[in-house]
């Protein structure tokens, strides 16, 4: 956290690191008239006039010296979604969905690794022949 001089004009602050560059705000905002366009009549006549409808609080401009500071939070950055890497030995599933790692189950469709490993090595224990209706 810093410090820095705040300077006040109406319902605004504003901070400033030194205190040169403080002075020389104060005493240009205090030089300043507030104004306002009129529009009434022809528009070549229009022009800008002293507004003396604005509340003295507007115009005050005050100074206070080393105040504490802290400057806005960084934005973070959001992560991009990824998915997480195969796992060593595993392989695609029948489904074609997810990969499935030995001695584990499919996250989408709950198949073994089992059945996926056979689809694409062949099996190597001996089934019974099923039977096939024509």
């Amino acid at each position: 956290m810093s410090k820095k001089h705040i300077i006040t004009f109406g319902y605004q602050d504003y901070a400033v690191d030194s205190l040169a560059a403080a002075t020389s705000a104060i005493t240009l905002l205090a030089k300043l008239t507030p104004v306002r366009y009129v529009t009434e009549g022809d528009s070549d006549g229009w022009h800008y006039t002293p507004d003396e409808r604005q509340h003295q609080r507007e115009r005050e401009v005050s100074l206070k010296m080393n105040q504490p500071f802290r400057d806005a939070a960084k934005e973070k950055k959001p992560k991009p979604l990824a998915l997480p890497k195969p796992k060593r030995g595993s392989i695609m599933c029948i489904c074609e969905k997810s990969h499935v790692a030995p001695k584990e189950t499919c996250p989408h469709c709950g198949r073994a690794f089992a059945e996926s490993h056979n689809r694409t090595h062949g099996s190597d224990i001996e089934s019974k022949p099923q039977l096939r209706l024509l």
